[in-house]
């Protein structure tokens, strides 16, 4: 079924790709670290950790594009939203993608021994929740409240987060 919006209105706004929030941190540090070197871990310690914090990363980033695929909602956050997620990485967490973002920035800080590109990690967070994840949990919120009928929402927390009232109503009944 078609949205009650036109294509065009029906996106959560998104301004800007959200790896690009991390990236363009990323290259700052990189600037800043050609000018003032730094180094904070050494050793054969650094290249296991940092692989692992980066291939988890990775791993997170895949997984949710793979389970909002299945679930049948397009994974791109410039696109509408058909349905809410919450299988998979979900059940844990509303933006594993995000989460994804920060281990692996986290990880190429630690392979290219950077403590500028640890910067880059709380940087990129802050950046995605005041330019991406405001703008989404509007988008959601203004979904579930016009009732789009395509749009399910099968996550209690959810319905705590779009209507708490509701939600504690149905616990204490």
């Amino acid at each position: 079924m078609p949205s009650e919006l036109p294509f065009e209105e029906d996106r959560p706004g998104v301004p800007i790709a959200p790896p690009l929030l991390f990236v363009l941190p990323i290259l700052a540090s990189l600037a800043l670290e050609w000018f003032v070197p730094t180094s904070f871990v050494h050793g054969e310690f650094r290249w296991t950790l940092g692989a692992l914090f980066f291939v988890v990363g990775v791993a997170l980033n895949a997984g949710r594009f793979v389970t909002q695929k299945r679930a049948g909602t397009d994974p791109i956050p410039f696109n509408p939203s058909t349905r809410i997620v919450a299988h998979g990485l979900y059940r844990f967490t509303r933006n594993p993608m995000y989460i994804g973002f920060a281990l692996w920035t986290l990880g190429l800080a630690i392979l290219v021994d950077s403590a500028w590109m640890l910067l880059a990690v709380p940087i990129g967070l802050v950046l995605v929740d005041r330019i991406v994840i405001t703008r989404d949990e509007r988008y959601l919120e203004a979904q579930v409240r016009r009732g789009i009928s395509q749009l399910q929402t099968p996550c209690p927390a959810l319905d705590l987060a779009f209507n708490s009232t509701r939600f504690a109503q149905g616990l204490f009944t």
